[in-house]
């Protein structure tokens, strides 16, 4: 079983008694972030990143935090493409967080207004969010499509 902690907290101490190893991620290095956007670039085939975007994210300090860089990055594959490049738009919203949570709140925010009203009489980001806080070991793909009737394809 492998178990992820964004930072500390309950959980990381509660595996911390017993006995569970916890890894500590050190901040990024620009080189180490230039090689990160490269390789999830190319990785994902997404188009070049425009040139201010590409330098707010390696010499953003907050980017030095590995979770946050990746979250940028994901949001951006999401979002962001103008005439086959990728705007710094995106990056700049999610670059003025403060932390990590902040981003977060910020995806969830993005999510919302995208998602909200592509299921009768809820929100499908809220009703998934809540779904996902509310059980004990975490919900499949398939669990979570059957539970928000999404229709599930066998």
């Amino acid at each position: 079983r492998c178990i992820a902690s964004l930072g500390a907290g309950p959980a990381l101490t509660s595996l911390a008694q017993r006995g569970s190893g916890a890894v500590t991620l050190r901040p990024l290095e620009e080189i180490q972030k230039q090689v990160l956007i490269d390789e999830f670039l190319n990785r994902r085939s997404q188009p070049p990143l425009e040139s201010k975007a590409r330098q707010k994210l390696i010499r953003g300090a907050r980017t030095n935090n590995p979770q946050l860089l990746a979250s940028c990055m994901h949001e951006l594959n999401s979002i962001g493409v103008l005439d086959g490049t990728a705007t710094a738009e995106p990056i700049l919203f999610y670059m003025e967080a403060d932390n990590l949570t902040m981003v977060m709140e910020k995806c969830l925010y993005r999510w919302e207004s995208t998602y909200n009203g592509k299921i009768v009489g809820g929100s499908l980001v809220r009703d998934a969010m809540t779904c996902l806080w509310a059980s004990r070991f975490g919900l499949k793909r398939r669990e979570l499509q059957e539970i928000l009737h999404l229709g599930v394809a066998p």
